[in-house]
């Protein structure tokens, strides 16, 4: 699509994020008069295909309808054979993984097993959809998505096709990809293995199949085997479909790091750590590999039926060290209980003097700085004044908790957290250690760290009334740092305007937080100071005021206010190949 009338003086600039900013003086755009208008697009290469975009065809019988849908249109089929057939084609891609999601508009005359294949892969890979559901996933660009699968891809192009051999009505309208360090091994891929008596059923699970093996000796093992990793710390989580009839001690072992990480698992219980594409997730452990391959095996050795299904691994830079983890050291008198905490499991002391002591110990970390944090199991016989104390460089941290409270900063790994402190290392080494020095019981579960970003969020704001235009000009790298070519962009002069006469250009700049600006004199007709708006990206007032020092509407994250009519513009030309922030 494209927008009518001139644009003029286009400008460019890039973020430190990979994102950039396009600006441009236009003319009609809204519909009255000049305006200075901008776009932030996206760097991350996430790309929605439209059923009205031109990498979008149809074959076969396919109406549309233009009053529903992403972007406010939908193509449909009747159901059928197969002959009529959607595609979206997704060229020119980096080879790697992408997640793939689709939107529709969902009603109880759609098909309830839409067939969505992804090509691109090894195998084609078939997701049936139920579009008489919203898809819920998650929310972009103001619609509802949901995840279809991952696919990995060796060559630049990925296609998406919808047929209508289904029950019901099929809907085509948008395909979202978005690469991912996300890999994903299911129990039908060709990375999945098992050893001795295993059954199949191919109604359930990730997509649509798990494999099973009666309780045995642990002579029955699946294997998952995800291979040409970088380097790093990953986390490592299962799916399986849940049943009375399932062991409630599934041993998943985790290789690839210096020591084997085993988890027993409750497979009678639904995991329920997190959800994406379309099912639910728990986590079995984070693993820092020096190699490049990480293998995940599952046996037998269980007290009734294990489920293979599908292994999820993503890379982290947030580590987590548990009391039954290698890596966690005791020294004095301490006591387990294995009904409880992160893992299943705490070690807990009496109050005493100080000479019990737990120690985290988190090795080969990069130097910097990190955020620690704690968890543990509340209850009234806890200690007020539970002393952790972290040791990095410098002088020891020491961050006395209340134990009868539970933490509650925030949720991770389906348990709560609490944040004790940062801590800025140079070595690669940080230690958590926690004493009984306390007036009552402690308890030492897990810690987690990671690392802290230095750069501040992108934030909306308006710099009101500086003494003169050079005040906007960067000072030092610390506040405002022009990036890409490192040079102020010229917009050229806008004329005519009764919104201040508009006698510098507008300019494009970045203000060194992944924060795009213009900057103008007179967008206030009281003053011919110059003024700044921020294309960042939390909100701003929701309607702008006569007094713009103080109040300027940015409605989501793109929309520069329009200098001519003191209106806000809200339409841009559209790119095939990014998305608005």
């Amino acid at each position: 699509t494209y927008t009518d009338d001139d644009q003029w003086y286009p400008s460019v600039t890039g973020l430190n994020n990979g994102d950039f900013v396009v600006t441009w003086h236009s003319y009609l755009q809204d519909g009255t008069g000049w305006g200075v208008y901008g776009r932030r697009f996206r760097g991350d290469l996430i790309i929605e295909l439209d059923d009205g975009d031109r990498e979008f065809t149809t074959i076969g019988n396919w109406s549309s309808t233009n009053n529903q849908g992403f972007e406010g249109d939908v193509h449909y089929s009747d159901p059928g054979n197969g002959s009529n057939v959607a595609t979206w084609t997704f060229g020119g891609l980096t080879p790697g993984i992408y997640n793939v999601a689709a939107t529709w508009t969902a009603h109880l005359n759609r098909a309830t097993d839409a067939p969505f294949t992804i090509l691109g892969g090894g195998n084609p890979i078939i997701v049936d959809v139920n579009q008489e559901v919203t898809p819920n996933d998650f929310i972009d660009q103001g619609v509802g998505w949901e995840n279809l699968s991952n696919v990995s891809i060796t060559g630049d192009t990925l296609t998406v096709e919808l047929s209508n051999n289904a029950n019901q009505y099929v809907i085509a309208d948008a395909i979202r990809i978005e690469p991912t360090a996300v890999e994903i091994i299911d129990n039908g891929d060709s990375e999945f293995a098992t050893v001795g008596s295993w059954l199949t059923n191919n109604f359930q699970g990730f997509g649509g199949d798990v494999h099973y093996s009666d309780p045995g000796s642990g002579a029955n093992v699946a294997t998952w085997t995800f291979s040409g990793l970088t380097p790093g710390s990953y986390s490592v989580a299962a799916t399986w479909t849940a049943n009375l009839n399932r062991a409630t001690d599934a041993p998943f072992t985790i290789l690839g790091g210096a020591t084997p990480i085993t988890v027993d698992v409750n497979q009678e219980v639904a995991p329920n750590d997190f959800n994406q594409y379309g099912v639910d997730w728990e986590y079995l452990s984070n693993i820092s590999i020096t190699g490049n391959t990480l293998t995940v095996q599952l046996s037998d050795d269980a007290n009734q039926y294990v489920i293979a299904d599908a292994i999820r691994i993503a890379p982290t830079a947030v580590q987590i060290i548990d009391n039954g983890d290698s890596e966690f050291a005791t020294v004095g008198s301490w006591l387990t209980n294995n009904f409880q905490g992160f893992g299943g499991d705490v070690h807990y002391s009496d109050p005493g003097s100080g000479a019990n002591v737990a120690t985290w110990t988190f090795d080969g970390l990069a130097p910097g700085t990190y955020s620690v944090a704690a968890t543990w199991t509340a209850n009234l016989n806890r200690a007020t004044d539970a002393p952790y104390t972290i040791y990095g460089d410098g002088t020891p941290i020491t961050v006395d908790v209340n134990q009868e409270v539970a933490p509650n900063d925030f949720n991770d790994q389906g348990v709560g957290w609490e944040y004790l402190s940062n801590v800025t290392i140079t070595g690669d080494t940080l230690t958590v250690e926690l004493s009984d020095d306390a007036n009552q019981h402690v308890i030492a579960d897990a810690i987690r760290i990671a690392p802290v970003d230095s750069e501040l969020d992108s934030q909306a704001l308006i710099l009101s009334q500086p003494d003169s235009f050079d005040d906007l000009l960067p000072q030092s790298s610390s506040d405002i740092t022009l990036v890409g070519n490192a040079q102020w962009n010229d917009l050229e002069d806008i004329s005519e305007s009764p919104h201040g006469d508009q006698s510098s250009s507008p300019e494009l700049m970045d203000l060194g937080n992944n924060n795009p600006a213009i900057v103008n004199e007179g967008l206030d007709d009281s003053t011919d100071l110059p003024q700044m708006i921020s294309l960042g990206s939390s909100s701003m007032p929701s309607s702008p005021s006569d007094n713009l020092e103080n109040s300027l509407g940015l409605p989501g994250n793109n929309a520069v206010y329009d200098q001519y009519d003191h209106g806000l513009a809200n339409r841009y030309p559209q790119y095939p190949d990014f998305s608005v922030i």
